[in-house]
């Protein structure tokens, strides 16, 4: 059984080493690579398998072609904008946990890659990229930090306002942890002069929207385009008890001017 994902993996290999591959092989390669990922998560080879996927992931984001390609849905370890709207957390969860998770914004501008590292446990740490275009024809690919605002998250959709002439794009993201907790959070961003920056200062508290809860209990932030109004859903905190109890209330905010406002 070793040889044989051995020989794998090697095949793998050579077919991306080979000069001027087509991306379809690649992706190809890194969705097979993402199911092995899945099969050898508590394996001896694991480490092995961890890191040529890491190293197929790599020669995609490095692909000539990757600005305009678009993941062919058949594969089956790779979710193209899946629909997380409505679900349970726990489809959010083993989504991660089993896809390379890829959303776009709806002006094709900005696309996240997200998926859970399979670190084991009841502690799950995500691997996020954005890719944005920087001009018409060309984009960059950066990793960012889902501990920035001490979150680990994957990111399952982007939604985006229009404020004035400016795009900003609000990026949805879930993820799990120890003692039976789960969490939600929001970041925004927009490109000027060609360049992806987050807007800290559109945040309500200058922090990106972050909400907790018990895994039992269901969370949302939901924004209306049409309205350009944010709602979420809060549950209450019990220092006593060190848990979440059953009350919550809707917030909601509107983005005018730059800024999430609360609506009153």
């Amino acid at each position: 059984m070793k040889t044989i994902l051995f020989i794998t993996l090697c095949i793998l290999s050579f077919e991306t080493l080979a000069q001027d591959t087509p991306i379809d092989s690649i992706v190809k390669d890194v969705n097979e690579l993402n199911g092995l990922r899945l099969k050898n998560m508590f394996e001896t080879e694991r480490d092995f398998v961890f890191n040529q996927f890491d190293s197929a992931v790599t020669r995609m984001f490095e692909h000539p072609d990757i600005c305009n390609y678009i993941p062919d849905t058949a594969y089956y370890y790779i979710e193209y904008n899946p629909s997380f709207e409505d679900l349970s957390m726990q489809y959010y969860m083993l989504n991660f946990a089993n896809n390379i998770v890829i959303c776009n914004s709806e002006d094709n501008r900005l696309r996240v890659y997200s998926w859970d590292d399979l670190g084991g446990g009841s502690a799950h740490s995500y691997h996020n990229y954005l890719q944005y275009e920087k001009g018409i024809g060309t984009c960059e690919i950066i990793e960012i930090d889902t501990a920035e605002f001490s979150l680990s998250v994957g990111y399952y959709d982007i939604k985006s306002i229009n404020d004035n002439g400016q795009i900003y794009y609000f990026l949805f993201g879930y993820g799990t942890y120890g003692s039976g907790l789960h969490h939600m959070n929001m970041r925004i961003f927009t490109i000027i002069d060609d360049e992806l920056i987050e807007c800290i200062s559109c945040y309500p508290e200058v922090k990106a929207i972050e909400l907790f809860s018990n895994r039992s209990q269901e969370l949302f932030i939901k924004l209306n385009e049409d309205t350009n109004e944010l709602s979420l859903k809060k549950y209450v905190y019990d220092e006593d008890i060190d848990f979440y109890t059953k009350e919550f209330k809707i917030v909601k905010y509107k983005f005018k001017d730059k800024k999430l406002g609360p609506v009153k």
